[in-house]
């Protein structure tokens, strides 16, 4: 189940907490490999590892114009999701 792909209802449910909760982390309860493995095959993560990943490409800008960027990545067994900055995501690995 941690790696099954999510249905369209969940999918939307993960991607719409993390829009509506910018700079915070989400836990994702289910299908974290795979959104790990997902954002890993889009463009060239700015940031990579075992159980984390950054998509390079933003999926905002804030009032700063700083790009705001799709995270996951995994602490103490959970998965965590997060649209934040580049140096924001820096700071939860």
């Amino acid at each position: 189940m941690e790696n099954s792909k999510p249905t369209q209802e969940e999918w939307k449910k993960v991607m719409n907490d993390l829009k509506n909760n910018y700079g915070k982390p989400q836990e994702i309860e289910v299908h974290g490999l795979y959104y790990l493995e997902h954002f890993t095959n889009c463009l060239p993560p700015i940031i990579w590892g075992d159980k984390m990943v950054l998509c390079s490409e933003p999926y905002d800008h804030n009032n700063e114009g700083k790009g705001l960027y799709t995270g996951i990545f995994s602490n103490a067994g959970k998965w965590f999701g997060i649209i934040t900055t580049l140096n924001h995501f820096k700071t939860l690995i």
